[in-house]
């Protein structure tokens, strides 16, 4: 078993809030609450350790 750098699980995660984010906004979500769940962890990516697209992702959720 290999055990992942921290750093390269974070942005695992956040690659996964973001994929969640998008299909979410595809299938016009409105609850905002829903929506936020996944857009503060692009934001947390954004201020620390997370994935190299978490800039990009977490835009395009303020483009909706």
């Amino acid at each position: 078993m290999i055990i992942k750098s921290l750093p390269e699980m974070v942005a695992i995660s956040h690659d996964t809030a973001a994929a969640m984010l998008y299909r979410l906004m595809f299938q016009h979500e409105r609850n905002i609450s829903v929506l936020d769940t996944y857009a503060d962890q692009l934001l947390d990516g954004l201020c620390g350790i997370g994935s190299k697209y978490d800039e990009i992702d977490y835009k395009n959720y303020f483009s909706i």
